[in-house]
């Protein structure tokens, strides 16, 4: 029988009792100097084990949400790769739209039958746009010519902001002479029989 035995089985009886704290502290080093471990040392150990494995437990079941955290993100990831490769391509863009107005060149017409022509509408009440037999609306022009006028778009006349085409580039004139109706000739602008200035838009 082992020496660990004899001893328990001794210090069991009620004699034993006496002599228990003394022998235990014998034992105790008997087993420290063969390098075994004492009983106070095996039951701290046995406790931290027990502590490890709980904590070892709840690593499991975080590890567990994360790994179902994981799959969500993946099917998400999945469902969002699904929708771009569906979704149709974007229509190519075209050329910025250039901010520099484009106003139209002068008619052929000679200036000197255009205001001929405008100055007689505008006593009868009508467009005085050359061979335009419409009633005028506003500003001498009829309901369409007014809007081509307002938009910039009407040849010929100078539009509300004072523009008008010279070589194809727009000009600016003194707004205020909005509305007449006005020829380019080289690269001078002329307006019922006389020179106007202009400077660049």
């Amino acid at each position: 029988m082992p020496i660990r035995d004899i001893l328990a089985a001794a210090l069991s009886r009620p004699a034993g009792r006496v002599v228990d704290g003394p022998v235990r502290d014998i034992v105790n080093e008997i087993l420290a100097d063969h390098g075994y471990a004492s009983p106070a040392e095996l039951a701290a150990l046995k406790a931290d084990a027990d502590g490890l494995r709980g904590r070892l437990g709840s690593v499991d079941a975080r590890l567990a949400e994360l790994e179902s955290a994981a799959v969500a993100l993946q099917e998400s990831v999945d469902a969002l790769r699904a929708e771009l490769a569906n979704r149709p391509a974007e229509p190519a863009t075209g050329p910025r739209p250039s901010l520099i107005p484009q106003v139209p060149e002068p008619p052929t017409e000679p200036l000197g039958e255009r205001q001929t022509w405008a100055e007689r509408s505008v006593k009868k009440g009508m467009c005085k746009v050359l061979n335009c037999n419409e009633e005028a609306s506003k500003d001498g022009f009829c309901a369409k010519h007014a809007s081509d006028w307002s938009a910039g778009r009407l040849p010929g006349f100078i539009s509300p902001e004072g523009l008008v085409s010279v070589a194809g580039e727009p000009r600016l004139v003194d707004p205020a002479l909005s509305g007449l109706a006005y020829a380019v000739e080289g690269n001078v602008v002329e307006i019922d029989g006389r020179q106007v200035p202009t400077v660049g838009y």
